[in-house]
């Protein structure tokens, strides 16, 4: 079974030469010049992919791998260390290991473009991929994202305002899992449903930063009976618009001493194994020696202690009554 993940997909940098003197329009990941995204969502709407495109001569990737059962096709090639320096799209799906056959599509669609890693027999269109496991909420359909559905992303992505929420690998999007698996015997509470989101900045200089995420999670909040201290329903806390509302689940949280109290223990512990990796990692380098080992060790200490700091700011600021009520 594929672990739902947090899938983030690369950001890229650019500047344009007039930006000096104009804001882009704030439209997501393809606010950057070259950027395409395109969905498909499947009959239904339970599942679908997204892809989105590099024009030209592609794009440098990198990636991070996190999580036991990653659902992954081509992501060796993201690594700075292999040969293919650039990728020409990256393709998000559900349908789980099934869904991966969409990127199949998207080569397809390159290929007949000339897109792609050239060599001498032609262009390899370089199209690394994920997945999310969302067989679950697709049932019994086996309603599972294909090459064509790839095909058909590729062909309809543009750099129009990204498209967000369920549509495209994020239509079988969901978070909340534990808490219905643990609390709902009769299936009285269900996951929540997630989706995509983008986002982009245009700084004055000219540069701009694209993000672009499939938001799919095991879980965010813990609701289960055996361990919720708070005796807060964290599903029925939701902002003027209907959403969840994560910013009063975390003052709901951090009101319980305990709660608070094992959050500012395990920050301690974090920053002391920071502090420590912080050391390591010049020493890793060769930069640690007798004239600067004490000065790296002492700035590693004071930027653990200055992160501790800040993050337990948090719950005791919350105990100590500030932060709205929960109601």
């Amino acid at each position: 079974m594929r672990k739902a993940a947090l899938l983030a997909i690369f950001a890229v940098l650019t500047m344009t030469a007039d930006a000096q003197t104009r804001r882009p329009e704030q439209k997501g990941l393809t606010q950057v010049p070259g950027i395409r995204v395109g969905h498909f969502t499947l009959p239904g709407g339970l599942t679908g992919c997204t892809v989105v495109l590099a024009d030209g001569e592609g794009a440098v990737g990198g990636v991070a791998q996190r999580g036991p059962a990653p659902g992954t096709r081509e992501t060796d090639l993201l690594s700075p260390l292999n040969m293919v320096e650039r990728v020409n799209a990256i393709v998000l799906s559900g349908g789980s290991a099934f869904g991966l056959d969409s990127a199949q599509g998207v080569m397809r669609y390159l290929e007949e473009k000339g897109i792609g890693f050239k060599t001498g027999a032609g262009v390899v269109p370089i199209v690394p991929g994920a997945v999310i496991f969302d067989l679950p909420f697709i049932g019994a359909s086996k309603m599972r994202p294909t090459a064509e559905c790839g095909y058909k992303a590729a062909a309809g992505a543009s750099s129009n305002a990204v498209q967000e929420g369920n549509v495209g690998a994020g239509a079988g999007a969901t978070v909340g899992k534990l808490g219905a698996f643990f609390n709902s015997p009769n299936a009285t509470i269900k996951p929540m449903k997630a989706g995509i989101g983008s986002a982009s900045i245009a700084l004055p200089s000219g540069l701009i930063i694209g993000a672009f995420v499939l938001y799919h999670l095991l879980h965010f909040t813990v609701q289960t009976k055996s361990i919720n201290f708070t005796g807060q329903d964290f599903v029925a806390l939701r902002d003027t618009e209907g959403r969840h509302d994560v910013y009063r689940m975390m003052i709901a949280g951090f009101q319980v001493p305990l709660v608070s109290g094992f959050y500012v223990l395990a920050m301690a512990l974090l920053c002391l194994h920071l502090s420590h990796g912080i050391g390591a990692m010049f020493q890793s380098l060769g930069w640690k020696d007798e004239v600067y080992g004490p000065w790296i060790d002492r700035s590693a200490k004071m930027l653990a202690w200055l992160i501790f700091f800040g993050y337990a700011s948090i719950p005791i600021a919350v105990l100590l009554g500030y932060g709205k009520e929960v109601k």
